[in-house]
């Protein structure tokens, strides 16, 4: 019965990620729940919320009882204060309210990039970008640097504390059940809040790829898009995944890859050049990164795939007639409101002790302990995103900031990364690759010239990207009768993401060519 309603919980979850932002696209979850993020999150249902611009929820609050209207406003401003978030960004030079809570000091040892680039022209308002972006912008980029600076990742720490105890753990004395892995990771490493693919041995790396996925799956993109990126790491690039929780803040979803990615930055060369290369929601990431942070996100090149810029209302499917009214009811406060939410978090805390203590058997090989869960964990980060997503559109969040028309004026104004190469898919009904070709053939690289723009357009459609090789070679291949038809069925299953290898792979040596000359 307990697996049951883990099961129904699960699928629940599940249900609200497959009509997602931008896209939900297939990946690698195994079948572990890891409780302390979503335990965290329900708990506080209705109470957390990113930079919520209160303005816009009490507008869309409509015809409510003026007195329900205040009673909301007073709870989402005692919750801010509560949990030391900011919602509707203050006037300069406005003084701060009394009681609000003091901001902590960061932790000894993490480490502190946005915090240090605004000692820099940003924050003295000495550099070129002095108020290009506009006051209430510039603000925002601020805030973000600060709020960024100040996070940790509990579950990087979680996941490595199981992964030690574990490593101590007796197992039978069976074959492979002492090796602590199996190779299911590959050469993947994980880098403080990133991850790393080197070059395989014998090929020297010349460049550095910062990958961003989409929405929901760029939680854990080493996991959903793991064939595509091996695949230009074996061409010599060094690939650095950041994973990112889905906010309607883009601001702060940028500042948080900055601070994310700062580790795995730092172990790389100094004059290897940095290529952007982005996915559906991570392609629009990578136009606004150079522009909010250009000290930090610095882009010889990007590579574009399945851009979109459109408003929540169109990248959510049925987000207003379905999604607001359910996550209403949900997140309310009436006894079976709260009975679900107890219940969903009762399960994942069940479930997750039951494959733990499975996983930490001696019945159990190493591996399963140290490789597999750790995995599982990671890829399920996918799902963990969904209910802190929620209590933000509870609160009354329904367009991403900045909104469409301002992402638009950025690109076309701020946006100087020399050369671009812009990827659509036939079958993609959200892409707007157009427009963005449209807006970079107006922008200017930072030395004043044209940018270049290259264009692509491919047979597929938006999850094109997350295509996995799920033929996997054994040493029974030879004795197999349907190898040639698995082999074809392989082929075709590969075609549409080695086209776009082909495109991509080209491209970066091209671009890094005219880098050196």
């Amino acid at each position: 019965r307990t697996m049951r309603r883990t099961l129904q919980c699960g699928l629940l979850l599940a249900m609200l990620s497959v009509q997602s932002a931008h896209a939900f696209a297939p990946a690698c979850i195994y079948g572990a729940f890891r409780p302390s993020a979503a335990h965290a999150v329900w708990a506080r249902a209705r109470g957390r919320v990113a930079t919520v611009n209160l303005a816009v929820g009490m507008e869309s609050a409509g015809e409510e009882n003026p007195d329900e209207m205040k009673a909301k406003k007073n709870a989402l401003a005692a919750n801010r204060l509560q949990w030391g978030i900011s919602g509707v960004p203050p006037t300069p030079g406005a003084a701060t309210p009394a009681g609000t809570p003091a901001v902590p000091a960061a932790a000894p040892g993490a480490p502190d990039v946005l915090a240090a680039a605004t000692s820099g022209s940003a924050a003295t308002g000495t550099g070129p970008r002095e108020g290009r972006l506009g006051a209430e912008l510039e603000l925002l980029v601020q805030q973000a640097r600060e709020k960024a600076a100040l996070r940790t990742d509990v579950g990087v720490a979680e996941a490595r504390q199981g992964a030690q105890k574990s490593a101590s753990s007796q197992r039978l004395q069976l074959p492979g059940f002492q090796l602590s892995s199996l190779g299911f990771k590959g050469r993947w490493e994980e880098v403080g809040a990133s991850y790393m693919l080197y070059p395989p041995k014998g090929v020297e790396p010349k460049a550095v790829v910062h990958f961003l996925g989409g929405a929901f799956v760029g939680a854990a993109p080493h996991i959903s898009y793991r064939y595509m990126l091996e695949e230009i790491s074996d061409n010599g690039y060094i690939i650095i995944t950041t994973p990112y929780n889905l906010i309607f803040n883009y601001v702060e979803t940028c500042a948080s890859i900055v601070q994310d990615s700062s580790q795995a930055r730092a172990r790389v060369l100094e004059h290897l050049p940095v290529f952007g290369l982005g996915h559906s929601c991570g392609a629009l990431l990578q136009t606004l990164l150079p522009t909010f942070f250009p000290d930090e996100s610095p882009r010889v090149a990007n590579a574009l795939v399945s851009w979109n810029n459109k408003p929540a209302s169109d990248a959510i499917p049925q987000f207003e007639e379905v999604i607001i009214p359910f996550v209403n009811a949900l997140l309310d406060e009436n006894s079976l409101a709260k009975d679900i939410r107890q219940n969903l978090v009762r399960s994942f805390q069940q479930a997750d002790e039951v494959v733990t203590e499975i996983a930490a058997s001696q019945f159990a090989p190493l591996s399963v302990q140290t490789e597999l869960l750790p995995l599982t964990r990671q890829g399920l980060k996918i799902v963990e995103q969904i209910p802190e997503l929620l209590d933000i559109v509870n609160a009354g969040q329904r367009e991403f900031v900045p909104t469409v028309s301002k992402c638009a004026e950025l690109v076309r104004g701020l946006y100087a990364v020399p050369a671009s190469l812009v990827v659509s898919f036939q079958d993609d009904s959200i892409d707007e690759s157009d427009k963005v070709e449209s807006l970079l053939r107006l922008a200017t690289s930072a030395d004043g010239a044209a940018a270049r723009v290259t264009r692509a357009r491919l047979k597929g459609s938006h999850v094109t990207p997350c295509t996995q090789d799920v033929f996997i070679s054994t040493p029974l291949d030879s004795f197999d009768p349907l190898l040639p038809l698995r082999r074809l069925a392989r082929q075709e299953l590969l075609r549409p993401i080695n086209d776009l290898n082909k495109k991509i792979i080209p491209f970066l040596n091209d671009a890094l060519a005219n880098y050196k000359k």
